[in-house]
């Protein structure tokens, strides 16, 4: 693999010193990396001088990653979120890695989840690893994903990785998790084999929290789900 084969999509919604930060850190290592920037913000698209911006206004994450994966015509996508700074040149042959030492990997990211059971809304997580595991979902923020497998699965859903009653999720629920639930969809998904250099600043989103979103969502994700942080996450079966 190389990393010409690679298309990065950002997400960003607003927050463009993040935005052109985090473009800055990559094409500092990768600088022929092509960027699609997914932007949602309700009214101030990122102003990509470059690259592309693919906009839809007030749309989650999840319909602006979809869309920008139809723009994408290389093998692989790294997805990132624009409050992500990578810090060596290693954090994304990291992620290469894992995919040429398994060739039947569908994605790998920074953010390892272990379900322990899917049913029980309990998961084991991490960022630390001491080799490469299988794990059954990544985050985004920082991940790479078999473009293929991403559109087999038909897209990241606008559901979370758990069942939800019936009414939690609402047109202004903003945070869905179908990062972690396009996942399930998949065969295979390893960590890399050690913690991947960046920093990840979260809550750049400020406008998703000016009081107009639901909240209903996240409360119930706070109430209902329990997550427990594993260095590494390979010994989550000691815990």
């Amino acid at each position: 693999m190389e990393i010409n084969d690679i298309t990065v999509i950002m997400t960003t919604y607003g927050n463009h010193d993040f935005t052109r930060a985090a473009t800055w850190a990559l094409r500092r290592y990768y600088p022929s990396i092509r960027i699609i920037y997914a932007d949602g913000h309700p009214t101030d698209p990122f102003p990509s001088p470059q690259w592309t911006t693919v906009w839809i206004p007030e749309e989650p994450t999840e319909v602006c990653r979809n869309r920008a994966v139809n723009l994408v015509d290389t093998d692989y996508i790294l997805l990132i979120d624009n409050d992500v700074k990578v810090i060596d040149p290693s954090a994304l042959y990291l992620l290469m890695e894992v995919f040429e030492k398994y060739p039947d990997t569908d994605a790998s990211g920074w953010y390892g989840l272990v379900l322990d059971p899917h049913e029980s809304r309990q998961a084991y997580v991490g960022t630390r690893f001491a080799g490469i595991m299988d794990i059954d979902a990544t985050q985004a923020s920082f991940s790479l994903h078999r473009r293929s497998s991403y559109v087999d699965a038909g897209g990241m859903p606008l559901r979370p990785i758990y069942d939800i009653p019936e009414g939690i999720l609402t047109p202004k629920s903003y945070h869905h998790g179908g990062d972690l639930a396009i996942c399930l969809s998949y065969d295979h998904v390893r960590t890399p084999a050690s913690e991947i250099p960046l920093i990840h600043w979260t809550h750049a989103n400020r406008w998703m929290d000016d009081g107009s979103r639901d909240r209903s969502f996240d409360d119930w994700w706070d109430a209902n789900t329990t997550h427990i942080r594993v260095d590494p996450l390979n010994n989550w079966k000691d815990v």
